[in-house]
């Protein structure tokens, strides 16, 4: 192996940090978009009740 090449192992790790990452990010983005929906939700139903 030459000097400027990485053990394989080390890119696929990195890789699997990089997508826990994305994951991680997804999750949030999704709780928040869930925790809009539900506050919409109250909105439209206490706006019916008028």
């Amino acid at each position: 192996m030459s000097t400027d090449e990485v053990p394989i192992w080390e890119v696929i790790d990195e890789f699997k940090e990089r997508v826990k990452g994305q994951e991680a990010e997804i999750k949030k983005r999704r709780d928040r978009i869930e925790a809009s929906e539900t506050e919409l939700e109250g909105m439209r139903l206490a706006l019916e009740e008028r």
